[in-house]
């Protein structure tokens, strides 16, 4: 956190939203002083640390309540939707587009957060579409910003 500028969030919780450029520089710093597969552990877990603040606060009762008795097809694409609908959560200023048929998925262009793996979206994506599945969710990368360009595509199935 030191690292990235934020050793004041060790001490206080944010009180809202933070800018992008608060991500970046931690996922920088994370990626600069572990391992590769270290960091991508870390990515991954607060992936799915942030799935599920989205799933608590983000995400109406009602509105887990109807994904909860949807049919699973039916469910992930109305969390593409909510996904699209909100893309600056994913991508920051980057830009979301959400593939309906004949595959789930989700692109994210010029991504500002992105990292080599894609490890943190990974993880957001396996909590959201984990917690509305009968089965375990599966995802796959058809496209990667292991190049660091920030261009990703995440299939869900």
């Amino acid at each position: 956190m030191t690292r990235a500028g934020l050793r004041d969030f060790l001490d206080l919780d944010p009180d809202g939203m933070i800018d992008e450029r608060q991500v970046v520089s931690l996922f920088r710093a994370i990626r600069e002083t572990l391992s590769p597969e270290d960091a991508g552990r870390v990515l991954r877990l607060s992936g799915r640390l942030t799935g599920s603040y989205v799933l608590a606060n983000r995400i109406p009762p009602f509105a887990k309540r109807v994904l909860c008795v949807l049919p699973e097809p039916i469910a992930r694409r109305a969390l593409l939707r909510a996904i699209a609908a909100h893309a600056w959560t994913f991508a920051g200023s980057g830009s979301v587009c959400v593939e309906m048929w004949p595959t789930c998925a989700v692109r994210i262009s010029a991504n500002p957060i992105a990292t080599p793996g894609c490890a943190w979206h990974l993880g957001v994506f396996e909590t959201l579409f984990g917690a509305f599945a009968g089965s375990p969710v599966r995802l796959r990368h058809t496209a990667c910003c292991s190049r660091g360009d920030g261009h990703c595509r995440t299939e869900i199935g």
